[in-house]
C-alpha cells in the first residue's frame, strides 16, 4: 500500500521502504524545504532505513549543500536520481559530491529501485 504526502513544492509517495518524490516545476529546494521532507520522512519511517529516489521530471533547483548538513542527522540510506537530461545529469553529479552516503543516478525508477534495494538489503 502506497502513502502520498503533498507539500507545497512537491510530492512525495512511499512505496515499501522509499520515499520517491517529484518536485513542482520552478520550485527552489533549499534547508527548510529539505527538512520537512527528511521529517516526514522520519516519521512515516519510524527509525527504519530507506531511501529517498527523486524523480527529476520537473525543472527546479536544489542546494547541494543541504546534504552536507542534514544527511547524517536522518536514516535515510540512499539516494537515488532519476533523469534523462544532460543537465539534469551535470547537477546530480554536482550533488553527489555533497552527499554522504550511496548516491546513484539513474535513467529508469527500475533501475534506481532495483539499486535501492541491494543497498538497503545489505
Amino acid at each position: 500500500m502506497n502513502y502520498e504526502a503533498i507539500f507545497s513544492f512537491g510530492t512525495v509517495v512511499i512505496k515499501d521502504n522509499i520515499a520517491i518524490a517529484e518536485m513542482n516545476p520552478e520550485v527552489s529546494i533549499d534547508m527548510d524545504e529539505a527538512i520537512e521532507l527528511y521529517d516526514f520522512c522520519e516519521s512515516y519511517f519510524k527509525g527504519k532505513p530507506y531511501a529517498y529516489l527523486s524523480r527529476r521530471i520537473n525543472s527546479y533547483s536544489i542546494n547541494p549543500l543541504i546534504h552536507l548538513n542534514l544527511t547524517d542527522k536522518y536514516n535515510v540510506r540512499a539516494l537515488a536520481v532519476i533523469t534523462d537530461t544532460k543537465i539534469g545529469n551535470v547537477n546530480a553529479c554536482i550533488e553527489k559530491h555533497f552527499f554522504t552516503k550511496p548516491f546513484g543516478i539513474f535513467k529508469t525508477e527500475e533501475s534506481a529501485i532495483e539499486w535501492i534495494n541491494n543497498i538497503l538489503d545489505s
